[in-house]
């Protein structure tokens, strides 16, 4: 009787156990909008320094691995881009600055957006902040905007101070 009931107990708690893992339910892995695939992609990861596939979603990257990781992430709207074996690095964003030129900027007037008036506007007040001989300097100015298109003359730049301008 006794191996009987252990029997019956074992056969009750695996019905259980597998009524509870079949009710169980994963949720369907998100589908990729993008993929690219057959790639040799550059991770800079050290765990995975080289992948063939990426997964996109988004604005998000779902996984990164083989061709074959990444298929089950390829739905029916994924956009997918065979890489022909072609190099994949990550975004670099350059703000392209120089950073001399960027220091000096700071430095010199700016003159873009300006007209010819207002050029020369802040041309006699830099001239009044700038010891005699010294040069003043800017750049920035477009005259393709101006009424009268014409460069302002070495005499008007001159005017305040008989100040020199030299614009690079």
């Amino acid at each position: 009787m006794l191996i009987r009931a252990k029997s019956i107990f074992h056969v009750c708690a695996l019905a259980i156990l597998s009524v509870a893992l079949g009710c169980e339910q994963k949720a369907p892995a998100p589908k990729a909008d993008l993929v690219l695939w057959n790639g040799n992609i550059v991770t800079m990861s050290q765990k995975l320094p080289r992948a063939q596939a990426v997964a996109i979603a988004g604005n998000r990257i779902l996984r990164v691995g083989t061709d074959t990781e990444i298929k089950p992430l390829i739905g029916e709207k994924t956009k997918v881009i065979d890489l022909e074996q072609k190099l994949v690095i990550p975004g670099l964003i350059d703000a392209h600055v120089h950073p001399f030129g960027a220091g000096r900027a700071l430095t010199i007037l700016d003159l873009k957006g300006l007209d010819k008036e207002q050029i020369l506007g802040k041309v006699a007040q830099r001239a009044k902040e700038t010891k005699k001989g010294e040069w003043i300097e800017a750049e920035g100015w477009d005259q393709g905007f101006w009424k009268e298109k014409e460069f302002p003359t070495r005499y008007e730049l001159d005017a305040p101070q008989r100040r020199i301008i030299r614009c690079p």
